[in-house]
C-alpha cells in the first residue's frame, strides 16, 4: 500500500537532505532554508513535504531518537490519537510513508488536497483496536483535537470499542490534544508530532509504525541512510 517513492531515492532528493542539514546545523531559518534546498533541487510537492516533515537538524533529530523506545514499560501510554490515526490512513490511502531523520515514522499526507475520509479513518481505528487488543495490556491514554471535523463522533468510537474489547483507556476528545500530552508528567507518549516529543520528553513509543509492521509488515525508507549515504 505505501509505495517506496521514486522521489525519495533519486540523487536531487538525497542532495537535498544533505543541504537541508548542513544549513540547519549552522542556524539558517528553516521556512526560507526549506525554499531554498527545494527551489536549487527542483523537489516536487512530496519531497517538499517529505524535507519539512522528515529531515531535521542534528541535535533535534539525536534527541528524539534517544527517547524512543521499541517495547511498552509498565503505566500510561499517552495516545495523541488523530496523529496515530492519520499515520495509519495516509498509508491505506498508498501515500507515501517514511522514516524521518530523528527515527520515528511520518507521511506525506500534507501532500494531498484532501485529508482521510471517515470511512478510512474507521478502518484505520479498527487496525489500531486490533493491535491494542493482541499486544498492550496497560492503561491508555487518547487524546483527540476537539477542533478537527468528527472528533466526538471518533472519540465515541474509541469509547465504545474500549469497553467492547475490555481495553483499559481513557478519550478526550475536547480542546488541544498537544496542550494535554505535552504536560504529561509519566508514562510514555504515542506521537510523532515533533513539538510535543520536545516538550513532554517522556519516551516515545512510535505506536503507528508498530501497527501498520505489525499488519502490514512494511519496509519504509530511512531518511537517516539518505542522510548518511547519500546517492551518488
Amino acid at each position: 500500500m505505501a509505495h517506496r517513492y521514486p522521489g525519495f531515492e533519486s540523487e536531487p532528493f538525497s542532495d537535498a537532505v544533505r543541504e537541508y542539514v548542513y544549513l540547519l546545523d549552522r542556524g539558517y531559518p528553516s521556512g526560507s532554508t526549506l525554499a531554498l534546498v527545494a527551489d536549487r533541487r527542483r523537489l516536487d510537492t512530496i519531497q517538499r513535504t517529505a524535507l519539512y516533515r522528515g529531515v531535521f537538524d542534528t541535535p533535534s533529530g539525536r534527541g528524539r531518537r534517544a527517547l524512543l523506545i521499541t517495547r511498552l514499560r509498565p503505566g500510561v501510554l499517552h495516545a495523541d490519537g488523530h496523529n496515530v490515526l492519520f499515520t495509519i490512513a495516509n498509508y491505506l490511502l498508498g501515500r507515501p510513508l517514511f522514516i524521518a531523520t530523528d527515527g520515528l515514522l511520518r507521511d506525506t499526507g500534507e501532500a494531498f488536497p484532501h485529508r482521510p475520509s471517515e470511512e478510512k479513518m474507521g478502518e484505520a481505528l479498527d487496525i489500531l483496536l486490533v493491535w491494542l487488543t493482541a499486544s498492550f495490556s496497560g492503561a491508555l491514554d487518547v487524546r483527540l483535537d476537539g477542533p478537527v471535523d468528527g472528533a466526538r463522533g471518533l472519540g465515541r468510537s474509541f469509547d465504545e470499542a474500549f469497553r467492547r474489547l475490555g481495553i483499559h483507556g481513557t478519550i478526550t476528545a475536547e480542546g488541544s490534544a498537544d496542550r494535554f500530552l505535552e504536560r504529561a508528567q509519566s508514562g510514555a507518549l504515542a506521537s510523532s508530532d515533533s513539538k510535543v516529543i520536545d516538550r513532554c520528553r517522556l519516551p516515545v513509543f512510535d505506536l503507528a509504525r508498530s501497527v501498520l509492521e505489525g499488519k502490514f509488515s512494511p519496509e519504509f525508507i530511512d531518511f537517516g541512510e539518505i542522510w548518511r549515504n547519500p546517492v551518488s
